[in-house]
């Protein structure tokens, strides 16, 4: 197989089923390195909904099953600059999630699934096999039942601060295994992966995508763990449909809100629809006045996300911009509705549409806003 050209090689590889991916891409460096490489156009294990939950939630439940760590670990090039690396992150106790939870918290992660599909389902029915018989036949070795068939959530429960050399590889192993698989959708509430230890694990890898494919994404996210939210959603997250961050902070400050101004508008090629809100803080409103000033003076807003939603409070009602066109006010339902347009100054052909939903109960005002670019 290796004389063949690389169009071959690939057509064969297309022709295996998840299970049988998996296998040969632990039979030498070459195979795993074309297999990754090429993975998006290769069979992917899909989940409905990936997540990180206290352990102790899995102690109430009853329909999971746990994953055995030592069958999902794999050989791999090992030098000693990277094992020098490894041991000062386990001296640093550098920890796999980042949280606001307390020391003594531990946390799993939560896979949870009806069935295995694969991206290429519509062009090859082989592809699809039973998530159950992938999954337990290969990472537990054992043959899936009818009592099996009922379970829906899988624990694999890493290391949540790594202390030696082995539980590092385990760590390693895993999150190639997760950035392989596709997620409908994830939660991550108030936690995160943590964007030092997948740099410092992988060191750098290029031959291995470091990102998670999730459509949807909702985060809560707190002030502690902001500016590592930016980092892990820019370089470790690739996200097809929305992604939603809340808040439930009482004050977001600047800084914070130059983070959230930043992704808006230089992450469109990664994100396509992005929803803030806070019904806590009323520091939302000055992202909308950044936003709106922005895509009137911009020269160049090609890189900005072409679908924003803001959901906030407001002291005061809804203040129409001056320079807003093509004005429509709608009531309905107790609900004031104001649909307007607004154009770059620079380029009378890029234009923006707004939508803003505002609901009165007394103090405050409760807004949804969105903003989406008019293609022309």
């Amino acid at each position: 197989m290796y004389s063949l050209p690389i169009e071959v090689q690939l057509d064969i590889l297309k022709c295996l089923n998840l299970n049988q991916l998996v296998s040969f891409n632990k039979t030498n460096f070459y195979f795993r390195n074309l297999i990754n490489k090429y993975w998006a156009e290769l069979a992917r294990m899909k989940f409905d909904k990936l997540s990180i939950d206290d352990v102790t939630i899995f102690n109430k439940m009853t329909n999971y099953k746990t994953i055995e760590l030592e069958a999902g670990v794999f050989p791999f090039a090992l030098n000693d600059k990277l094992i020098e690396n490894w041991q000062t992150a386990i001296n640093k106790s550098i920890p796999l999630f980042l949280h606001d939870f307390g020391p003594h918290k531990e946390f799993a992660i939560n896979l949870y699934n009806k069935g295995c599909i694969t991206k290429r389902q519509t062009t090859n029915e082989n592809f699809i096999s039973s998530f159950l018989e992938n999954f337990l036949n290969y990472f537990q070795h054992k043959k899936p039942n009818k009592k099996d068939k009922k379970l829906r959530s899988y624990y694999l429960k890493l290391p949540n601060i790594p202390k030696n050399i082995s539980e590092m590889i385990t760590i390693r192993c895993w999150l190639e295994h997760l950035f392989n698989c596709g997620f409908e959708y994830a939660d991550f509430n108030k936690i995160i992966f943590n964007p030092e230890l997948i740099n410092l694990l992988f060191d750098n890898d290029k031959t291995i995508p470091l990102q998670f494919n999730i459509q949807k994404l909702s985060l809560d996210a707190n002030i502690n763990i902001i500016e590592n939210i930016s980092k892990f959603i820019i370089n470790h997250l690739t996200i097809s449909e929305s992604l939603k961050i809340a808040f439930d902070e009482y004050n977001i400050s600047k800084k914070y809100i130059d983070i959230l101004f930043n992704i808006l508008i230089k992450e469109g090629n990664k994100l396509f629809q992005v929803c803030i809100n806070s019904f806590r803080s009323y520091s939302l409103s000055k992202l909308y006045d950044r936003l709106f000033e922005y895509i009137r003076t911009t020269t160049n807003c090609s890189k900005m996300v072409p679908i924003i939603m803001l959901e906030y409070l407001s002291a005061s009602n809804f203040l129409l911009k001056e320079r807003a066109k093509n004005v429509q006010i709608k009531h309905f339902n107790g609900v004031k509705y104001t649909k307007y347009q607004i154009t770059n100054k620079h380029n009378p052909n890029v234009r923006f549409s707004l939508c803003n939903a505002e609901w009165k109960y007394g103090v405050p005002f409760q807004f949804k806003i969105k903003i989406m670019k008019n293609y022309m």
